[in-house]
């Protein structure tokens, strides 16, 4: 069972699992933030060498944020929580740490061990905040620790203390410490993360297994009941050409054999989609060559035409003639013609269906779909076939190209179709080294965008067509 990463996850998806991490963080900003502002208000005033007005307003203000940032983790506004008790805590060490002696223009020996309060927001970064996060809020702890203690001259105190050698390792151990727990909360932010993004996968997974076997199960009763009433149509119309051969009725005997013959050719049909999944398990890679892809675009347009003469779709072909892919020609002449097909069925009459092309360079396409393909030299291009029709819903976007789905709005509709048609579609793009998505808001009318990506080959000029509406084609 494959696992989808992040750049596969659905919207609703990533809006599931951005959730779950909304809940942990909530969960750790109510037990936090009532004793950050319980350690604010005792520790500010004990770190300063005189209670001032200054100290009461140095309360005043890191109280005033960790107010705020109790107010919102109890209206679960997480993300605003979150900062703000960051840069709460951050203050907070500050002011532990000037209030030690730097406030007065000298560094007292207190202000070394006051410098591992920043100890505390570069943790906090860790539980709450991305790794991102923490290098940050590491680098400007360590950067406000050696500055204080680069430009504040030492008082008589603390020359004192430090005129040992062993003393004046003092020095260099909060430094050291905010390091040691920077990289320490890095690490265990980094690793949490990933794990929390693997349970999340498998999670996603499972819920698409149990999901595909759904639709596997109601695929298979769905077949049970398409091959039923063919096979006993069948039967029925011979036994009655039999009985009207007998009777010498020739006439209605041959009508017999004819919606005879008819209804075995449409359970040939359905005979030969079911055996198509068969494909999906011995497509591998295949002898990918440059292939002209604006020629290729113009015949899937103009099969549309003619096998499917009453869509009466105009199909706009808005293909450079120079670019070409590396791909396999029948394979990808059966992905442009079934997306066609499949925009063709779900689109109104004579509205309009677009293959489009353009190249992408290979930071373009890694940006596109991160770890999805392969590096190639001379980058990818990019094709998509766009419609009008009914749409896709976004938490369905995924689902479709596992084989048997069909939507349940298509379940009894006129539309008829085997759920294996996009699943070719994408075994055939992964063959070519390529990757395949839809992006739509699911409204009718406002219909999909099929997305494919394949490796790009040399330049090819290929002859220059256009179809008009009715399929046929001709020279430029």
């Amino acid at each position: 069972m494959s696992q989808p990463s992040m750049s596969r996850m659905t919207p609703v998806e990533r809006a599931a699992l951005a959730s779950v991490y909304a809940a942990r963080r909530w969960q750790v900003l109510r037990l936090a933030v009532p004793g950050l502002l319980i350690y604010t208000l005792v520790l500010v005033p004990v770190s300063s060498v005189a209670l001032a007005a200054s100290t009461l307003l140095q309360m005043l203000l890191s109280g005033a944020l960790f107010g705020v940032a109790l107010w919102a983790t109890a209206t679960r506004r997480v993300e605003l929580a979150a900062q703000l008790a960051l840069v709460g805590t951050f203050l907070t060490s500050v002011i532990i740490t000037i209030n030690t002696g730097p406030i007065d223009g000298t560094l007292q020996s207190g202000t070394l061990v006051a410098l591992t309060a920043f100890l505390l927001p570069i943790i906090l970064a860790g539980i709450l905040a991305s790794p991102r996060v923490v290098v940050v809020v590491t680098g400007a702890s360590f950067a406000f620790s050696a500055l204080l203690l680069a430009v504040t001259p030492l008082s008589a105190n603390a020359q004192a203390t430090l005129h040992l050698r062993v003393n004046a390792l003092l020095v260099i151990v909060p430094l050291l410490a905010q390091m040691g727990a920077g990289f320490l909360s890095f690490a265990g932010t980094y690793g949490f993360r990933r794990m929390q993004r693997d349970l999340a996968d498998v999670r996603l997974a499972y819920a698409r297994e149990k999901e595909t076997e759904q639709l596997r199960e109601q695929f298979i009763a769905s077949v049970n009941h398409e091959l039923r009433n063919p096979i006993m149509a069948v039967q029925h119309y011979l036994v009655m050409a039999q009985t009207l051969g007998s009777q010498g009725k020739l006439e209605e005997q041959q009508r017999m054999l004819q919606s005879g013959t008819e209804v075995a050719e449409r359970l040939t049909k359905l005979v030969q989609s079911i055996l198509e999944i068969r494909r999906l398990h011995t497509v591998t890679d295949l002898d990918l060559k440059p292939i002209a892809l604006a020629p290729l675009a113009w015949q899937a347009a103009r099969m549309l035409a003619l096998l499917s003469p009453g869509n009466r779709q105009l199909v706009q072909v808005q293909i450079p003639n120079d670019l070409a892919v590396l791909a396999e020609t029948e394979h990808l002449q059966e992905v442009l013609g079934n997306l066609l097909a499949n925009a063709a069925k779900y689109s109104p009459p004579n509205s309009p269906i677009t293959i489009a092309a353009r190249p992408l360079s290979l930071r373009e396409a890694q940006v596109l779909r991160p770890g999805r393909l392969p590096a190639e030299k001379l980058g990818f291009v990019e094709i998509t076939v766009r419609d009008q029709g009914m749409g896709i819903p976004p938490d369905k976007a995924l689902i479709i190209f596992e084989p048997f789905v069909r939507l349940s709005r298509d379940e009894g509709s006129p539309v008829i179709g085997s759920g294996l048609g996009l699943a070719i579609c994408r075994a055939n793009v992964q063959a070519m080294h390529g990757d395949i998505w839809v992006e739509s808001a699911g409204i009718p009318g406002e219909g999909s965008t099929f997305h494919i990506v394949l490796p790009r080959a040399a330049d090819q000029p290929p002859p220059t067509r256009r179809l008009d509406g009715k399929g046929a084609e001709h020279g430029a």
